[in-house]
């Protein structure tokens, strides 16, 4: 594919290159990775868990020349990401920030001990 440079308008190979946004989602994606595979609770549920993140991250690197997307999109898939990668460590129904979102939202249980990460996450699947 052809990209047109703005400075002299002459025709090159050379697609455009990352701009600091996405390098530094590219960090913070790589930086939660490996931060989620420290003692997780289960290594098979955090695989299970961190193997859509990764093909998405594959699929999206090498489609990238011939398609990008904007930084906010980028933004909602690194997010989507850390959510899987959260789940992944903890298992859901063990994830410490679901008790608070569970308090916030919820404050009228009873047993808000009960209360997971599981709905927060499938809501955010149900998203897509």
């Amino acid at each position: 594919m052809l990209y047109e440079h703005q400075s002299n308008n002459k025709i090159s190979n050379q697609p455009k290159s990352m701009d600091k946004t996405k390098k530094s989602y590219l960090a913070i994606f790589f930086i939660a990775l490996i931060v989620s595979g420290i003692k997780p609770h289960d290594y098979f549920t955090w695989f299970l868990e961190v193997v859509p993140a990764l093909i998405a991250l594959i699929i999206l690197a090498t489609t990238y020349r011939k398609f990008q997307f904007s930084k906010f999109i980028y933004g909602l898939i690194l997010f989507h990401s850390i959510v899987l990668m959260i789940g992944g460590h903890w298992t859901y129904a063990e994830v410490p920030l679901g008790y608070a979102v569970g308090y916030v939202y919820v404050p009228y249980r009873i047993d808000i001990s009960s209360y997971d990460y599981e709905p927060f996450s499938k809501f955010l699947e149900n998203l897509n």
